[in-house]
């Protein structure tokens, strides 16, 4: 069954109805709480959003000229997009360019139901309690993170179960340069990501 586009017309751009939409190389899919499907459109530069009912496509960020510039939908300039990844916020993580950096997207979309499960509120606060002190501990840390010149120690294991992204980036030894720290030997460098935003991210 074909959700949208189609397999018979060329490659190409076009938001609208269902199969009258049009995507050039999609790449990656991710699937949010509300069952809508964000498409990675990678030679278009564009992530594209199909709408759960009715299959209505559009833009959720992006545009024809490639780039790295921050913004608000089109405005946003994206270099070739490959993964996807939603997290437990609705934020859009989105793997870009030859060197694997990643963006960002708060589209205010629903976290997928498996990371939406909701906890009784004491438990919630004693897991947000526990876990801000284990960010915090950096005696027990085995991977650095250099980004936008800032190193932020983490936990290899915690980000690989909250992140297939981390899981997958740890597994093939992406993005490894020779850099040392203390306790993995060598940090893991994030490009065109802010401080900030990997911050909120961790």
């Amino acid at each position: 069954t074909t959700v949208a586009g189609s397999a018979e017309a060329d490659a190409g751009f076009a938001d609208g109805e269902a199969t009258a939409a049009r995507f050039d190389c999609p790449v990656d899919i991710a699937v949010d709480g509300n069952n809508n499907i964000l498409v990675s459109d990678q030679d278009n530069h564009r992530i594209r959003i199909i709408a759960s009912t009715g299959g209505r496509v559009a833009t959720v960020a992006g545009s024809a000229e490639e780039g790295t510039f921050d913004g608000t939908g089109p405005s946003v300039r994206l270099s070739y997009p490959s993964s996807l990844v939603l997290d437990e916020r609705g934020h859009l993580l989105v793997l870009v360019g030859a060197k694997g950096s990643v963006r960002v997207i708060e589209a205010s979309l629903a976290p997928p139901h498996h990371l939406s499960i909701q906890f009784q509120p004491a438990v919630q606060d004693s897991l947000r309690i526990d876990y801000s002190k284990l960010l915090g501990d950096t005696s027990l840390a085995d991977v650095t993170f250099a980004v936008d010149g800032q190193r932020f120690p983490a936990h290899r294991c915690v980000l690989a179960a909250r992140s297939p992204y981390f899981r997958a980036m740890f597994e093939s030894g992406k993005d490894m340069h020779e850099e040392g720290t203390r306790t993995a030997g060598r940090d893991i460098m994030i490009k065109d990501v802010s401080a900030g935003a990997f911050r909120t991210l961790l």
